[in-house]
């Protein structure tokens, strides 16, 4: 569950905005900021649940369509982190291309809920979802 809450985590991080969309009419990315991981839901593990250390995971999406992940996670009860820096790029009708160190482009669908939380859908990984806040 752990390599799989890392990648989904991963290709969430490095989702998002492209240079021609950076700026729409209608304003900025929604994408851009800081996120933090907030659920995973996963219908082929049970072992989806969040300890408050990976909780203060977060990515930032900046409008140079870069982005840094941070992840923490429980090291024999010590909460480490990791970051790593990545790009992302905005394709349109709410999908998404990220690029993943050691996964390559990950696509996927990213669905607001106000501009307060997102979800993640990646294509690589059908019925799986991530759900990030503000």
């Amino acid at each position: 569950m752990k390599k799989i809450f890392i990648l989904l985590f991963s290709l969430a991080a490095l989702t998002s905005c492209s240079n021609d969309d950076e700026n729409t009419p209608d304003g900025p990315d929604p994408l851009l900021g800081v996120w933090f991981i907030s659920e995973v839901n996963n219908p082929f593990s049970d072992d989806g649940e969040l300890n408050e250390c990976n909780k203060r995971s977060s990515i930032e999406f900046k409008e140079d369509n870069s982005a840094t992940t941070t992840f923490f996670d429980d090291a024999s009860g010590e909460c480490v982190s990791v970051t790593t820096s990545s790009t992302w790029s905005n394709l349109g009708d709410s999908k998404y291309e990220i690029d993943i160190p050691e996964f390559g482009l990950q696509q996927g669908r990213i669905d607001f809920n106000g501009s307060s939380s997102f979800q993640f859908n990646p294509s690589s990984v059908p019925g799986v979802s991530i759900i990030f806040i503000k």
